[in-house]
């Protein structure tokens, strides 16, 4: 008796040593997949501008990316965007990131490398030389004044060749509205090409959100009458 009882004791003692062990490895193999992501909570008391998107909602704006474009992503947040993006590209197409945040940035650059580039400055300010295929954009635009959304998405339209996507609270107020006047003078004053807005409504993400995406789209110029209509007509005269 005394035998089976020392045995008995053995087995489940090694049973709770083994679930000790392999709950440690677990442990810090999650710790070393997503220890940024502790540090960025850490963050989200104090910057009211950080704001956490979802997996349904960062693989949302992937279908609105030419996966061949360069890249520039407007606030790198908690990083969920940019690795779903990452993806979703072509190996050597160009991403470039930019957030006024430094310590964000940092920790994007410990994760990915020499994957992007990093620009440590305001969107707003910052001075491009080129624009991009893809622009994205995690600002949240209801946290800004109306004279900054003014400036912000004339920036957008300034350094995008193609596609811009950003999100917009579901929630009702006067910004979203501005913006949308903003689309619509924007394309009231031109006569080559336009920009057309879709939106997709995701209830999924805290808080919930639109995913906005704004085409550029060239606007079908008439073609000049073929050269015989044209002798014909000054013929006729």
């Amino acid at each position: 008796m005394n035998k089976i009882f020392i045995i008995s004791i053995s087995i489940l003692s090694i049973i709770i040593i083994s679930t000790i062990i392999a709950s440690s490895i677990f442990a810090y193999i999650l710790y070393q997949k997503y220890s940024y992501l502790w540090k960025i909570v850490r963050r989200m008391e104090n910057d009211k501008y950080l704001w956490p998107l979802n997996k349904k909602i960062s693989l949302g704006i992937t279908n609105y990316i030419k996966p061949s474009g360069n890249t520039l992503l407007i606030g790198v947040g908690n990083c969920t965007v940019l690795d779903h993006l990452i993806r979703k590209l072509e190996p050597n197409t160009k991403i470039e990131i930019i957030d006024s945040n430094k310590y964000l940035l940092d920790l994007a650059k410990d994760k990915y490398k020499d994957r992007c580039t990093y620009i440590n400055d305001d969107f707003i300010y910052h001075k491009f030389d080129k624009c991009y295929d893809n622009l994205i954009s995690t600002l949240p635009h209801k946290e800004f004044p109306l004279n900054d959304i003014e400036k912000i998405f004339t920036k957008y339209f300034n350094v995008s060749c193609e596609n811009i996507v950003y999100f917009e609270s579901k929630i009702p107020h006067v910004k979203n509205s501005y913006v949308k006047m903003l689309i619509e003078d924007k394309n009231k004053f031109n006569d080559k090409f336009i920009w057309t807005l879709t939106i997709k409504k995701n209830y999924k993400n805290i808080p919930p959100v639109n995913i906005c995406y704004l085409q550029k789209k060239i606007i079908d110029q008439p073609s000049p009458p073929p050269p015989d209509s044209q002798k014909q007509h000054s013929d006729s005269h």
